[in-house]
């Protein structure tokens, strides 16, 4: 099965505009698309969360090789790496929508939905910090204390 938006020729622009007229609709403020390293980022606030979405590509010489294993030619790099950032970026415009969708539908309220990407005092996302708390919990088999609100 291929990723979604695999075949994708929709610029990443367009796509960008997309997310930003979603937003916008649902009533965001303070929206920013930018670059944080090799990283790009969408931010926004809503409902007095701040929440951001981080757009990473794999490593450039992960593209030197196709997904069946077939070395690529030179000319063959740029491309593929201009593809692969088209699809992200579609993928990230689904994202946004379906948590609005859940949203609306109220299977989810917007903290449910938006949870791992909503950033905390400290500029981190709630995945940012608790993954590695999960982790954690999991390789000892005990709750972590930050985890469970208290000191670390």
């Amino acid at each position: 099965m291929s990723p979604y938006a695999s075949k994708t020729d929709v610029p990443v622009e367009r796509t960008k505009a997309e997310i930003e007229r979603v937003l916008d609709k649902e009533g965001a403020s303070q929206t920013l698309f930018g670059r944080d390293g090799s990283d790009s980022v969408v931010a926004f606030t809503l409902q007095s969360r701040q929440v951001r979405f981080r757009v990473t590509l794999p490593p450039r010489e992960s593209f030197h090789v196709t997904p069946a294993g077939i070395r690529r030619k030179a000319s063959a790099i740029e491309p593929a790496i201009r593809q692969e950032e088209r699809r992200r970026w579609r993928s990230l415009l689904l994202q946004i929508k379906a948590k609005f969708e859940a949203i609306a539908s109220e299977s989810e309220t917007f903290d449910e939905a938006f949870l791992p990407h909503i950033m905390l005092p400290d500029g981190k996302t709630v995945a940012e910090f608790m993954v590695p708390q999960i982790e954690e919990a999991y390789a000892s088999g005990r709750m972590p204390l930050r985890l469970l609100g208290g000191a670390s």
